[in-house]
Order: C-alpha cells, then structure tokens, then sequence
C-alpha cells in the first residue's frame, strides 16, 4: 500500500490572537466528525499554552512533547477519547496532548531553530503515514495550533491540506489574519476557511451578516488576490455556550473534583449552537 492509499484529510485550526474560540472550535468539529462515523485524531499543537487537555479528565499518559523530543511513540501518546463524544458514537477519536505543566511547556519551548525544523519533519511523519496507517486509521486529521505567527503555529499549517482561520471581529484581529495569511502564502498555500466568532445576535438583527461578510471579503479574501481563501460563515455568541462554559469555570475551582469542559455540540443545552456550528462547518467540509 502506497502513501497515496492511507492519505486522510488534515486540518489545522489557527487564529492571529488567543481567545477567538480556536480550540472549541476544534473540540467541537472533532466531534462533528465523529458523530458522522469518521475516524479523527485531535492534536494540541498550541505548545505554548495547551488547552484541549481540559475536555479531558482522566488521561495521564505520554504527551505530544513526548513525542516531539523522541520519548514515546505516536502509539503511546495518541489515546481513544471517543467516550467523549458518546458511547454510542459511530466514529473514533484518537486525541494527542501537549503537556500542560510549566516545566515541559519551557522545555520544548527553549529549544533552537534546528530542533523546529526537525519537528517539522517528524508531524509530517505523523500526520501523512502514522495516523492514516494502523492502529489508527483516520479520515481526518485535526490540528490545534497555538495563536500567532510562531514556528509551532506554522509547522502545524504547513503539513496540513486545509486551514480554518477563526476570527474575532476586532481590528487587530482582523488586520493581523491577514498580515499572517499574506506571509504564510509566500512559502505554502493551504485551502483557508475563514469563520468569524463570538458575534452578538443584535449585531446579526441589524443587518450585520452582510457587513461583516463584506468586511472580511475587502480585507482579507480580496486583498490576497490569486489565493484559496474564502469565508466560511459566523458563529454568534451563544448564551447557553456561555453558560455552560460559566458553569464549567466555577466547577472547576474545587480542586477535589474531576470535570471536565463541555463539548456544545452534543450537549442537550447548547441544541442552538449546535445548529448554528454544523450549518458553517458543512460549508467547510464534505462529511
């Protein structure tokens, strides 16, 4: 069997600034995927601030910095987190980690030019024969990158097929995706979905929809002339995501328990998001 044979679709999630909803989105699509009976794998490329580990409780195993500085094989990182989604999901989710204490985040931080350039190479490894191959077998690929123009952000871009840009409607946001898109097409030019997030309803009501589309369309999508880059749609700011989200945050202050974070789409109080995430996302991918 070739390479081309076991080739699954990849995607890196990125954003100019923390905040945007980067890492939701991509919990969310993972279980999008799953619930439309794909086989995924979710990795926590954000190795300066890793965050997909807190819609996880119980997992203490090897983690993608393992993986990257050559301590485990992607076999002992890479865990089945299907249960997340549901027992009785018709899909699989595989899930890597990035470490989340202080000394590891500095460790695989502090290291030189040569050591991310060969990182390069070994989540290129990954992601087109290991994750595609066996034990695993994925369709689909899903990388969360950390915010930013930083070399984590742009080896996980740069081994994907397609990248959803989540953007916030500021001006820095705004300008700055495009200054990132602008510099990242000079070397590799990747499929780029752009989704707006966290938009108040009454800004919709008033006619915004069409406002912001042409924002993004004049700023960004036109001003990269000869380039996949397209706007995908809008996630408004949900009460019951922020609810949930709320309720999570407090829960989580007692230290004596273990929660973990919400997963909207399948989450019987956040059926209006859900809604909303699957209409944008079926634009993005073919599921």
């Amino acid at each position: 069997m070739s390479i081309d044979d076991i080739l699954a679709t990849s995607l890196s999630l990125h954003s100019h600034k923390g905040g945007s909803g980067k890492t939701l989105v991509a919990m969310n699509l993972a279980a999008y995927l799953v619930q439309k009976g794909k086989r995924v794998a979710l990795i926590d490329m954000d190795l300066t601030a890793p965050s997909l580990g807190t819609f996880v409780t119980d997992h203490e195993g090897k983690t993608l910095n393992d993986f990257l500085l050559k301590r485990a094989t992607a076999e002992e990182v890479f865990f089945d987190a299907t249960n997340l989604i549901g027992d009785d999901a018709p899909g699989k989710l595989f899930m890597g980690l990035a470490d989340m204490a202080g000394e590891a985040i500095a460790e695989i931080n502090q290291r030189d030019t040569d050591a991310m350039l060969e990182d390069l190479f070994t989540l290129m490894e990954l992601v087109r024969v290991k994750l595609p191959g066996d034990p695993f077998n994925v369709d689909y690929i899903l990388i969360d990158t950390s915010p930013g123009l930083t070399t984590n952000a742009i080896n996980g871009v740069a081994i994907t097929d397609q990248v959803i840009m989540i953007l916030r409607l500021v001006n820095a946001d705004v300008d700055g995706t495009y200054h990132f898109l602008n510099t990242l097409f000079k070397s590799v030019q990747p499929k780029t979905s752009i989704i707006v997030n966290q938009i108040a309803d009454h800004i919709i009501n008033d006619g915004g929809r069409e406002k912001i589309e042409n924002l993004v369309m004049s700023q960004i999508v036109n001003a990269i002339p000869d380039l996949d880059v397209t706007f995908a749609g809008i996630l408004l700011t949900d009460k019951e995501v922020i609810s949930n989200e709320f309720n999570y945050a407090m829960a989580s202050l007692d230290k004596t328990i273990k929660i973990r974070r919400p997963i909207h789409i399948i989450s019987k109080t956040s059926q209006t998001f859900a809604e909303k995430f699957k209409s944008v996302i079926s634009g993005v991918i073919d599921a």
